[in-house]
């Protein structure tokens, strides 16, 4: 799965896609994994979880929450993304509706389950819904 820890920053897939996010530096590139993941409910791959949530973290960020782990180089990018606030609300709703997809009938939940682990990884989520909010 290519993860180090239960952090949704914490893995390849999510790297690779804060990377890209930071040469673009949009709130539409962000929106638009959201809403790829968002058209991909029966059980979505792996990787296009992974980003989603990474999304979903760029937008906690905006919500002035970021995560403790959050890479530190892409955190001022982040915040320097001008939001406005009826976008940032619609965002929220996207990113946790891409949690609720993601917890429920996805490949990386499947993933999760197997490695006994799933209770620390649900944690990290609900974290996230919370910083959501």
């Amino acid at each position: 799965m290519g993860t180090w820890g239960y952090g949704n920053l914490e893995n390849d897939a999510a790297a690779d896609w804060l990377f890209e996010w930071q040469e673009i530096k949009t709130s539409g590139f962000v929106e638009g994994t959201l809403d790829e993941l968002l058209e991909n409910t029966s059980s979505p791959e792996a990787d296009l979880c992974q980003e989603a949530l990474a999304a979903a973290e760029v937008v906690a960020v905006w919500n002035g929450k970021p995560a403790p782990d959050f890479d530190k180089e892409a955190l001022p990018v982040a915040q320097a993304v001008d939001v406005d606030e009826d976008e940032l609300e619609e965002l929220k709703q996207k990113a946790k509706s891409v949690i609720t997809v993601i917890s429920g009938d996805s490949e990386l939940m499947e993933l999760w389950d197997e490695s006994n682990e799933t209770a620390e990884w649900r944690s990290t989520l609900k974290n996230l819904v919370t910083r959501l909010s």
